[in-house]
């Protein structure tokens, strides 16, 4: 059977030699066939499949619509503040039940006032999905408390966009130890430390592990030397 399969493969391959233009045609044709369909379903896992793959047990989440089974209307998916926090009390069915809205808000600085699309959240929202906040911490239960001093968390695209990543030291200069430098940007962890140590880290990490800087004047780094901004 092996001998046979050589023979095949020599054959196809002697084949292929002769007919150069052919051979080109073939696999640039299995070359493109491949990549369509690893991009199809790479589009299909990631909007379909697993559009939401940051979230904790994404598959366990739903969204409640009230509809009246004797109308025809499709119902509607929006609650009071006083009926969502009755279901909140209530609910024995689900692990956690959290709400939200959408909402503009104005951001104002010396340079004007900018208007950017916000939204409301409960307390419990980011302890529901499992997400932590880069820098600085996301909203608690304590927030949602009557009294409470207003919060917000600033999204990740809003932070790229409009504030370059700006963790405090990115585009400053500072100095450690004998050193100057200037930040650059945020170090991000790579696929390599993940194989080296284990899954997960490389969402703990994201935004978190250091910075990138150019050396402006070069000297001696001690242990303990502090980061000082110039």
């Amino acid at each position: 059977m092996i001998e046979a399969l050589v023979k095949d493969v020599r054959f196809a391959l002697r084949g292929l030699r002769k007919q150069p233009a052919f051979t080109v045609a073939a696999v640039t044709a299995l070359a493109l066939g491949i990549g369509a369909t690893t991009t199809i379903f790479s589009v299909i896992q990631n909007v379909l499949l697993d559009p939401y793959p940051m979230y904790a047990d994404v598959d366990r989440i739903v969204g409640l619509r009230i509809r009246d089974l004797a109308s025809v209307r499709p119902g509607r998916e929006w609650y009071p503040v006083e009926e969502f926090l009755e279901y909140q009390r209530q609910a024995q069915s689900f692990d956690e039940v959290i709400a939200g809205d959408i909402e503009d808000v104005v951001y104002s600085s010396d340079e004007g006032s900018e208007q950017f699309t916000g939204g409301l959240a409960s307390g419990n929202t980011f302890s529901f999905l499992g997400v932590g906040a880069a820098i600085g911490r996301t909203l608690t239960l304590e927030d949602a408390k009557p009294g409470a001093p207003p919060v917000f968390v600033l999204s990740h695209k809003l932070w790229a966009t409009r504030f370059g990543f700006d963790p405090s030291l990115v585009g400053k200069r500072f100095r450690v130890g004998e050193v100057e430098c200037l930040g650059v940007e945020l170090c991000e962890p790579c696929r390599h430390l993940e194989q080296m140590t284990r899954p997960g880290i490389i969402k703990e990490l994201t935004h978190r592990a250091g910075i990138n800087a150019d050396i402006l004047v070069g000297g001696v780094i001690s242990v303990g030397d502090p980061v000082v901004e110039l």
